[in-house]
């Protein structure tokens, strides 16, 4: 389904035929009538056949829609007639590279071949490239999404008139809520890379021989540490300089999603090289363990 000028001229006469008073439902409204379910409907396309730059291009403008609420009716119409034209060109751009499989890949793993699920993927016949699980570009692209959507959010919360009238409060919440999405970013990053690694030594065994740090083993808990320091601090910093709630939960969640997902080392780094014991869960059995070396 792709746009035509027809499309334009039936908006623009729903436009010219609106009865309603201005105060009830603007004109404003026929033209999201038209270009949000249009847009809905072409992202879904083009997640389908995994244009995903395409869609993280179609993402941004919807920010950009959301924080035009509250603003001049123009600036809705103008975002959300670049969406719908956009996600237009993107479907278009996506057919001349069909067919589609095999055109793009979203993650490394795809290229990983059908093993067990029990058994650790990159310790026998998995990519050993030294290469993060997401691309850097990629995690730069959901980076700046994700920092995106904690802005809008924000932004829209501050046109309550409650905020207005006690925006510390709102800067504390503001806080509380960044550093709670760090949190989960440095417990899935965590998740990730310790579900099936234990360490060789437990803490107890730690105490007793004297070794409280393991090098190679506990510098795979660097990249969580430090996504959890990007949330406590970093909101108090840009506060404390003055800097807006959108800024802030902007700046705060890009660098800890660009740390969660892109700091180093490697999944197939740590795999292969790790100072770890694998755990290997089969089917039957509650669980066993195999220590490697």
């Amino acid at each position: 389904v792709h746009l035509t000028w027809q499309d334009a001229a039936l908006v623009g006469l729903v436009m010219w035929m609106w009865t309603l008073p201005v105060d009830m439902m603007p004109r404003v409204a026929v033209v999201l009538a038209f270009t949000l379910p249009y847009s809905g409907y072409m992202a879904v396309a083009l997640w389908e056949i995994k244009q995903l730059w395409s869609l993280c291009g179609a993402a941004a403008l919807g920010f950009a829609l959301l924080l035009t609420t509250g603003g001049p009716a123009w600036q809705t119409v103008a975002v959300a007639a670049g969406l719908c034209v956009y996600c237009d060109w993107a479907f278009h751009r996506a057919l001349r590279q069909f067919p589609w499989e095999g055109a793009q890949r979203w993650f490394h793993r795809d290229l990983l071949p059908d093993v067990p699920y029990y058994w650790p993927r990159l310790r026998d016949a998995g990519v050993v490239a030294n290469e993060p699980v997401i691309p850097w570009r990629l995690t730069g692209a959901l980076s700046v999404l994700g920092g995106l959507a904690a802005a809008t959010v924000a932004d829209l919360c501050m046109l309550s008139p409650k905020v207005q009238q006690d925006p510390e409060e709102f800067e504390s919440l503001t806080w509380m809520v960044t550093a709670a999405v760090c949190f989960f970013l440095a417990l899935g990053r965590c998740a990730f890379y310790a579900t099936g690694h234990s360490s060789p030594l437990g803490l107890w065994a730690r105490v007793r021989s004297g070794r409280w740090i393991i090098p190679r083993h506990d510098y795979v808990y660097l990249a969580p540490l430090a996504t959890l320091a990007i949330g406590a601090a970093l909101p108090w910093a840009l506060f404390g300089l003055g800097v807006t709630a959108p800024l802030t939960a902007f700046v705060t969640v890009a660098g800890a999603m660009l740390i969660a997902l892109g700091a180093p080392p490697t999944f197939a780094e740590w795999s292969l090289t790790g100072d770890y014991r694998l755990e290997v869960r089969r089917q039957g059995l509650r669980k066993e363990w195999v220590q490697a070396g």
